[in-house]
This record gives C-alpha cells, sequence and structure tokens, in this order.
C-alpha cells in the first residue's frame, strides 16, 4: 500500500488504531467468559463466531494498511478458530489461553503502530506467536487434547437460550415467562402512552416503574440478562419520574417506549428459539442512564460525526432549557474513512469509488449497525466482483472500474446502494457451490428464479472464491451483512447484468433516522411530509380546478393534471378548517416521478425530526411510515408519499 504523503497514512492509522482497540475492548470479555465455559465443557457458538470474526476484520484492516506483523498473527489466530468454529477440533482452556497471549500482543503491537505508523521491529516475538499458533492448530486439527489436565471435551452450543432449568420443566418456564412477559410489555406500553398525555401523574408513572419491575424480577430468575439490564434501567428512570426527581418530558417517554419494544423484540426472540438478546442494548441503557441522571455505561460523542457522508447524530433532542452536556473527554471515531477507499490497490485493480447521498442523515445506531456491512460490499465488489485491468481492457471497459455508493430517503425508507460496473453475478457458479455444499438438490439448477438463486451468497461460509485472500474469502461476511441489516428490520435487494455489475440495496426503516419534514396541519391534527419529497406548495385559484368523470379532484399545475388527496378523507379527521380546495393549501409530492397534491390546513413549519416506528398492535397503516413526537409533546404520522401515491396507482386515480 502507497500513501501520496506521511500525513494521509497518519490520518488512516489513526482511525485503524481506534477501531481495533475498541473491537479489543469488546472481545476480550468474551474470550474470558469462553475461558471459564470451555472449562465445563461448553462453549457459546455465537461468541465464538464474533471472536473468529473480530480476527478476519482485523486482517483486513491491518492488510490494507501494509502491516505485515499483525496481518500474519491474525491470519494465523483466524485459522485455528475457524476449525473450531466448524466443529473440526474440540476448543479447551489452553487454546483460550493462547488467544488472549494473541490479543495482548496486538493490543502491544498497535501502541507502537500509533507512533511510528508501521508494525515493525517485532517480527522475532510475531515469529513465536505465529509458531505457536501454527502449532496449536496442527495438534488440534490432528485429535490432540492440547491440555494436559485430564477433562472432557468442549461442547459448542450453538446458542443458549434458557435458563438452568431444562427438559419438560425449562420449557414450561419459558413459555410461562413468555406469556406474562406479553402481558406486563403490553400493560408498560399503555401506561407509558397515558403518561405522555398526562406527564404530571405519579400514579401512571409508578404503574409503568412495577410493571417494568415484575418483567425485571422474572428475567433476572431466568437468567435472561440482557433483558434484565434493560429492564431495570427503564425501571430507574420511571421510578424518578414518579419521585418528582425527573421531569416526564417526551423525549424520556420515547426512550422508554424503544426500550419497551426492544424488549418485546427480545422475548419474541426466545419463543422461536433463540436467545433472549436485545437489539441495540448498548445504546437503550446508555440513554435510559442519561436521562436518569445516572453516568452512562460507556461515553459516547455529543457532537455529531460523519462516515463518508452518512451523517451520525444523537438519538434524541436536547429538551429545551436543559443544561449541555461536556464533550466526551475521549476522542472517537467512527469505523472507515470511506473517502479513502477508491484508493485501496490490494488487488492490483484501478477502482474509483463515488459517493452521492452525503446529506442523508440517519442516527447512530444505525450507522453502528451498517458500518460492517458496508465495508464487506465495498471489499467483496472489488475482489470478486471487479475485473483485473487486463480483463477489463479485453472487454472494452474503462481500465479504472467504479464502484457507486449512494444514500437516500425513500418510500419511508433509508437506501444505501452499492453499486460496481464489474462482471456481475454468475448464476451457474452459485448453482455449482450451493449444490456442493448442500444448500440445494442436484436437479433443480434450471427451476429456482434468479432471485433465489442471488440470495444465496448470505448463506453463512457460502463463497465462490477460487482461493482465499487478504481482502475476502472463507465466505464470512455477507452472512454478516444479512445479518446486521436484519437486526435493523431492513432487507437487500440484489441487481446484477452478466458482465455489466451488480448492485447491492439496503433499505432500511425510518425508525430512529432523522429527516427534515414539513409539519402540516388538518383539523386538530398534524402530519410531518418528508422535505425531500415536496415538489412545491400553493393555494389554489378555482380556474386550476376541475373534477374528472370518476369524481376524482384534479388540479393543473403548469401544463400537469394532478390528482388532489384530501387527508382529512383519507384519514377520517373530523372536518378540517377549510373544505373548499380555493381555501386552503395544496402541497405538490412526488414519489418515483409520479405526483399528487395533499390538501391540507396550513404549513406549520420546517423542522428536522427523529422517526419512531409505529407499535406492532396498530400493524401496517397505508401511507404512514412512523411517528414522531413535536416540540409541545404531540405526536405527529410521518406520510410515506410512496405509499399514499401506489394508492392512488391501484385505484386507477393516477395516469
Amino acid at each position: 500500500m502507497s500513501f501520496e504523503n506521511l500525513e494521509e497514512k497518519a490520518d488512516l492509522v489513526k482511525y485503524f488504531v481506534s477501531e481495533i482497540r475498541e473491537m479489543l475492548d469488546e472481545v476480550e470479555p468474551q474470550i474470558i467468559a469462553m475461558e471459564k465455559d470451555a472449562s465445563f465443557g461448553r462453549v457459546d457458538g455465537e461468541v465464538l463466531n464474533t471472536i473468529f470474526r473480530l480476527f478476519h476484520s482485523l486482517k483486513g484492516s491491518a492488510s490494507f494498511l501494509d502491516l505485515k506483523t499483525i496481518t500474519s498473527i491474525t491470519h494465523e489466530a483466524e485459522n485455528l478458530l475457524d476449525i473450531f468454529r466448524r466443529g473440526e477440533a474440540f476448543l479447551n482452556s489452553r487454546y483460550v489461553d493462547l488467544l488472549i497471549r494473541t490479543t495482548d500482543f496486538i493490543r502491544k503491537i498497535l501502541d507502537a503502530v500509533e507512533k511510528q505508523l508501521h508494525d515493525g521491529g517485532y517480527e522475532n516475538d510475531a515469529e513465536q506467536i505465529i509458531s505457536e499458533l501454527r502449532n496449536t492448530l496442527s495438534g488440534a486439527a490432528a485429535g490432540e487434547s492440547g491440555d494436559s489436565s485430564p477433562g472432557r471435551p468442549c461442547e459448542i452450543e450453538p446458542e443458549p437460550c434458557s435458563s438452568e432449568a431444562n427438559g419438560v420443566a425449562g420449557e414450561r418456564l419459558m413459555a410461562n415467562f413468555v406469556a406474562e412477559s406479553r402481558e406486563i410489555l403490553d400493560e408498560a406500553e399503555r401506561t407509558l402512552l397515558a403518561l405522555e398525555k398526562d406527564p404530571g401523574s405519579a400514579e401512571l408513572a409508578g404503574r409503568a416503574f412495577r410493571a417494568l419491575h415484575s418483567f425485571k424480577g422474572n428475567a433476572g430468575f431466568m437468567g435472561y440478562g440482557e433483558l434484565e439490564e434493560v429492564a431495570h434501567r427503564a425501571e430507574t428512570l420511571l421510578e424518578k419520574i414518579r419521585d418528582g426527581e425527573k421531569n416526564c418530558d417526551p423525549v424520556s417517554i420515547s426512550f422508554l417506549l424503544i426500550a419497551v419494544d426492544a424488549l418485546r423484540d427480545g422475548v419474541a426472540c426466545l419463543e422461536m428459539g433463540g436467545p433472549p438478546r436485545v437489539e441495540g442494548k448498548n445504546e437503550i441503557v446508555e440513554y435510559l442512564a442519561k436521562m436518569a441522571g445516572e453516568a452512562a455505561p460507556q461515553d459516547t460523542p455529543s457532537a455529531p460525526v460523519t462516515d463518508g457522508g452518512l451523517t451520525s447524530v444523537q438519538e434524541s433532542e436536547v429538551p429545551k432549557g436543559a443544561p449541555k452536556e461536556e464533550p466526551a473527554s475521549n476522542q472517537q471515531f467512527i469505523r472507515v474513512d470511506l473517502e479513502k477507499l477508491d484508493r485501496s490497490q490490494k488487488e492490483n485493480k484501478k477502482v474509483e469509488l463515488v459517493i452521492t447521498g452525503e446529506e442523508t442523515e440517519v442516527d447512530k445506531t444505525i450507522i453502528e449497525q451498517i458500518s460492517d456491512p458496508l465495508v464487506h460490499l465495498i471489499r467483496n465488489a472489488v475482489d470478486h466482483g471487479i475485473e483485473a485491468p487486463e480483463e477489463r481492457r479485453r472487454l472494452g471497459k474503462p481500465e479504472t472500474a467504479r464502484v457507486n455508493l449512494a444514500a437516500k430517503h425513500s418510500a419511508g425508507e433509508v437506501w444505501i446502494v452499492v453499486e460496481d460496473d464489474g462482471r456481475g453475478l454468475d448464476r451457474s457458479k452459485i448453482l455449482r457451490r450451493a449444490v456442493e455444499k448442500g444448500l440445494l438438490p442436484p436437479g433443480r439448477e434450471e427451476s429456482i428464479k434468479d432471485e433465489e438463486v442471488w440470495r444465496l451468497i448470505f448463506e453463512p461460509g457460502f463463497s465462490t472464491a477460487d482461493k482465499v485472500t487478504s481482502i475476502s474469502g472463507r465466505g464470512v461476511g455477507m452472512d454478516v451483512v444479512k445479518r446486521n441489516i436484519e437486526r435493523l428490520r431492513g432487507r437487500i435487494d440484489i441487481r446484477t447484468r452478466p458482465g455489466a455489475g451488480t448492485m447491492f440495496a439496503i433499505r432500511i426503516p425510518l425508525t430512529l433516522a432523522i429527516i427534515e419534514g414539513m409539519v402540516v396541519k388538518v383539523g386538530n391534527s398534524r402530519y410531518t411530509i418528508p422535505i425531500s419529497s415536496i415538489k412545491e406548495s400553493f393555494q389554489p385559484l378555482s380556474g386550476q380546478l376541475t373534477v374528472a368523470p370518476d369524481g376524482q379532484e384534479v388540479v393543473r399545475v403548469r401544463g400537469e393534471l394532478l390528482p388532489v388527496v384530501r387527508l382529512h378523507e383519507l384519514y377520517r379527521i373530523p372536518p378540517p378548517r377549510f373544505n373548499r380546495l380555493e381555501e386552503g393549501i395544496l402541497i405538490v409530492v412526488e414519489s418515483d416521478n409520479k405526483k399528487c397534491c395533499l390538501f391540507v390546513d396550513e404549513l406549520v413549519g420546517q423542522q428536522q425530526i427523529v422517526i419512531k416506528g409505529l407499535s406492532r398492535y396498530l400493524g401496517q397503516v397505508r401511507g404512514v411510515s412512523g411517528c414522531a413526537i413535536l416540540g409541545d409533546g404531540d405526536v405527529s404520522l410521518i406520510l410515506d408519499v410512496a405509499g399514499l401515491i401506489n394508492s392512488l396507482e391501484e385505484r386507477g386515480q393516477l395516469a
């Protein structure tokens, strides 16, 4: 890897060291916990996978910066972990001890890298660790115990999902916990919604407190630590609201409702046979602690930071009159500076990275979940999708390939698109490898649809690579991409053309996303329309208005006839302030080059809002993508313009 100047390399190394230290801080407690479990003959398979992915990511980043010593060590550690991950050898405490010593050695090298911008000078010490890792790998693969002390081999547990109880009694306990938890969380949600309308009610705050206190006790009894921790933080905040030590503001209610939703998801995972984990636990716990005036589990930056054009912002707005927080004392960094990836030459390929949609804003939780998927997608585009320069010349393509990274808000979602102009996905190669790995029975190759073929690449361990490289390979990555996106209730769409390239479109619901919205009033209700969907607003003249033969009201705007949607009729709002179109305001909105006009009483104003998903019991509401809590505590529904326009098309009201 060559750099234009030392300043450029120093900048990248600074990000690298910060990233790896944070990753080591996260994984070392899991390694230590795994050592304890190994002594009892059991190992959490998910923890093992997490540790494996750490070393894989660390290796890729170190290789990108030509840190050869770290690359070699992590490669050998990854090889050792891989045989345990695949069940080819049993893991015991001696192997775990070697991994701990490996991470300690990497941390020691990082201190030198930070100062001298390379990892030279540690070759002899590194060779000793590498030799021990290789010898241990050979012994483990040959079936040696690797431990002089007697003991039983470790059983890899794919998913620990219950307390100490097991068998029929354990299943009965879990079923009772799930059933009771649903009732408790439903009661907590109803009470919080009532408290939102009556923030001074100590009785309502106490009722919500008691519900979460009961949930916490049940979770603790069952040994569900993550559920217990989130419930404890929510309970503490409610206790302070109940006792008058903390004001009941809309932001606090919002995060309490988010906590209840997260707990409900954790219980649902348990019911489906998985572990009762809380997605986004650290962020939820952190903000609940801050709102209760307690020390947060970890510091986070108080000011927005950017990641390759995607802006990371705080999930909550500071209420008026609240004291400003002091900046965090420790400097923090987002994982990867995407603007510099187009200088990445590791595969001797010329690639230009083009970023659009820099103004798109999402909250910090989403940024943290999608950073790894984006890195994997870009790496795979370079490694698998982009052809070598000589092959591109032979095909008549520009020698320099192009990878586009785009972000935007669309149809009530955040869209992040990674697109390359490479060779495209190879249907026959994917199918052949799927049959080899037992993912597809022989003989089905011709009948399976293209969309189903493309999704096979997200299967764990699936890879069409003929060799393992330092950038990708082993099949690690794409399954992680899918899992991280699904944790955000998102999806990935794939479009590919042989010889022309591949597009991965990540679509994430706007839950907790930040958008600029125009608040409008219809009767006594207020709605928010995303600014990105608004073309213009105006008060129509009678000469612009007409009624089609089917009764649809239309308005002529610069030669176009646009259908009018009366929001008060659509959402059954009591009579609006204005009934005649000439008296109110028409807002021209657009989605996918299709337009309509929304009829409202007045424009309240433009503001930046944090979008919260609708509660599950409401189901899917046509034309609504979420809701927002306004400054005065009222709730405003966020209109999904694409959904509204689609409904007009389905009814034949849009040409």
